[in-house]
């Protein structure tokens, strides 16, 4: 599947972009001159480079046999791609904010009668949940569904992960610390080298494109004091479950759990 990649401003200032990768095709695989099916808005976990979802756009759209022309995009997170340009980080709530700026500024606009469709995961689902619930009563009706995919929603830091983590990544130094060994790690090793030691550290749980993202995109100083700043405040900020929004638009919500997922509370 062929990907366009660009960076877009999240903000009037234009000071900060967020990387975008965006994708065009009929359900049934056949060329794409235009579109008339749905827009689907794939939004990220944490780390949030897009790169990280190349196959998951590819297997919904080779998942409709429609000869439906869909176009799909993932707004990347705000400096979680080592090439974004930015000169700060940012938390979940600015994330979200960034999302709907995006949203309203090119997408809206252009869906005319057709449909958008949310894909978040992880604390992307929650950022989607948070989208419904700010947007003005001419834009709710274009959003014809909301898939939540392993979410978190609430509770973050109570979490089996969330409590391994969130003592680390709530610690200054060690943030610090983190981008200073990738600084050294970057300068000393080549990505040949990079790349094998990503896939080893995995233990064979990730395969070879993903490492390669892991590598070019993920492997940046800024990019890893980013997503833990992000991933700090999801521990320590992330409150209960907005049941409110979720029994509004309940006709709209799916949600798909993993059967042991350690950023969900035990039950």
């Amino acid at each position: 599947m062929n990907l366009d990649e660009f960076f877009w401003p999240v903000d009037d200032a234009g000071t900060s972009k967020a990387c975008v990768l965006r994708s065009r095709r009929r359900g049934d695989g056949r060329t794409a001159t235009g579109v008339n099916g749905p827009t689907i808005v794939v939004i990220p976990g944490n780390p949030g480079p897009p790169h990280f979802y190349h196959r998951l756009m590819e297997e919904m759209l080779h998942c409709s046999t429609s000869s439906e022309i869909f176009e799909m995009y993932c707004l990347g997170h705000t400096g979680h791609t080592a090439t974004d340009k930015v000169s700060q980080s940012f938390s979940y709530h600015e994330q979200t904010t960034h999302k709907l700026f995006l949203l309203r500024k090119h997408i809206f606009g252009t869906l005319g009668d057709r449909r958008v469709i949310f894909v978040g995961h992880s604390i992307g689902a929650w950022i989607c949940i948070d989208m419904i619930r700010q947007l003005c009563v001419t834009e709710e009706p274009q959003v014809q569904a909301v898939l939540c995919l392993f979410p978190t929603l609430m509770h973050i830091g109570s979490t089996p992960n969330g409590k391994t983590l969130g003592p680390w990544i709530g610690n200054y130094v060690f943030r610090e610390a983190s981008a200073a060994l990738i600084r050294c790690v970057n300068a000393c090793c080549f990505r040949r080298c990079l790349f094998r030691l990503v896939q080893w550290a995995q233990q064979g749980r990730m395969d070879a494109v993903d490492a390669q993202v892991t590598v070019e995109k993920l492997l940046h100083p800024d990019v890893v004091r980013n997503t833990m700043y992000m991933g700090d405040g999801e521990m320590r900020l992330m409150g209960k479950l907005d049941s409110k929004t979720i029994r509004k638009h309940a006709h709209k919500f799916f949600f798909y759990y993993g059967r042991n997922d350690g950023w969900t509370e035990p039950l």
